[in-house]
C-alpha cells in the first residue's frame, strides 16, 4: 500500500517527464541528442542524484560518421556494499513515418490511459519508469542488501550501440551484478540474448 500510494503521489511529474522526453526529439540516425540530454539531467539533477554524462571520444564518432556527439547519462541512485543492479534504457528513436501516426508523434499527447508519441514505450516510457521506480524505493527506504543502484540511460540503442551501451562496458563505467534492460510490457525475460551480426559466404 505505500508502494502504491507512494507511486500515485508522483504520477502526475512522471506522466509530465514522460511527455517532455517525447517532445525533444532524439531520431537515429541522425542522432542529435541535445534536447533529450538536458530534458533528463535536469529531471536527474531535482532527485538529488550522483549524476554524470559520458560522452564518447571525437575518433570513435569519426570512426561510425557521426555528426552530432553521443550522451550516455549514468547516475547513482543509491550506493551501498551489496549488489550493484543496473537499469539501463536508451534515450534514441527510430525515425517516424508521418502517414502511419494519428498523434503528433513528437507531441506527448494523451488519450485516455495512454501517452501518444515517438518513444512512449520505446524507450523513453522506461526512463520514466525507472526513475520512478528510484524515486519510490528511495522515499519508502525499501532497498534491500544495501545494494548499489544507477540508472544507465545511453545512446545509440538503435544503431549498434557502439557510442552507447558498448562504450560504457568497454571503458568499465559500469560494473554490474544484473542489469534490467528492455523487454516486454507485459513479462519479464530472464537471461535475454543479445544480437549478433555476421555475413556467411557459400561457394558451390
Amino acid at each position: 500500500r505505500e508502494i502504491e500510494s507512494t507511486v500515485t503521489s508522483r504520477l502526475e511529474v512522471t506522466i509530465k517527464f514522460l511527455q517532455d522526453m517525447i517532445q525533444a526529439p532524439s531520431v537515429n540516425p541522425p542522432g542529435d541528442y541535445s534536447d533529450i540530454h538536458e530534458v533528463v539531467v535536469s529531471r536527474l539533477d531535482n532527485s538529488d542524484w550522483n549524476t554524470e554524462t559520458v560522452w564518447a571520444p571525437d575518433e570513435l564518432l569519426k570512426q561510425h560518421e557521426h555528426k552530432y556527439p553521443r550522451p550516455n547519462v549514468v547516475s547513482t541512485v543509491a550506493e551501498g556494499s551489496g549488489i550493484t543492479i543496473v537499469l539501463n534504457a536508451h534515450l534514441d528513436t527510430v525515425p517516424i513515418d508521418d502517414t502511419e501516426w494519428t498523434y503528433d508523434p513528437f507531441g506527448g499527447t494523451i488519450d485516455g490511459r495512454f501517452v501518444y508519441g515517438r518513444g512512449s514505450k520505446d524507450s523513453k516510457g522506461r526512463v520514466a519508469a525507472y526513475t520512478l521506480a528510484s524515486e519510490v524505493l528511495m522515499e519508502i527506504s525499501e532497498l534491500p542488501g544495501d545494494p548499489t543502484i544507477q540508472l544507465a540511460l545511453t545512446a545509440d540503442e538503435e544503431t549498434g550501440s557502439q557510442a552507447g551501451l558498448k562504450y560504457l562496458l568497454e571503458n568499465e563505467y559500469l560494473d554490474c551484478d544484473y542489469a534490467i534492460v528492455e523487454g516486454h510490457i507485459d513479462k519479464i525475460g530472464y537471461a535475454m540474448p543479445g544480437r549478433l551480426r555476421f555475413m556467411i559466404s557459400v561457394q558451390g
